[in-house]
């Protein structure tokens, strides 16, 4: 039972570990995730004239906490 387990959870590993990397070498899928994230972010309005491909994006990370 415990020797399932493990292999359980070293597939577990591997599928996620792949998942990573085909998020990591894929633009366009980082792209999508984050115009989706954006778009979940600013609300129920209709607000996907932000995000158009004529326009300049700015991204701030890490803003929303105080300086230690």
């Amino acid at each position: 039972m415990k020797r399932l387990i493990a292999i359980g959870l070293a597939g577990l590993v591997v599928l996620a570990a792949a998942g990573f990397c085909v998020i990591w070498f894929s633009p366009s899928l980082q792209d999508g995730i984050m115009k989706r994230t954006a778009l979940g972010r600013l609300g129920s309005g209709d607000n996907s004239a932000l995000l158009t491909d004529n326009s300049l994006h700015v991204l701030l990370c890490g803003t929303g906490s105080p300086m230690p």
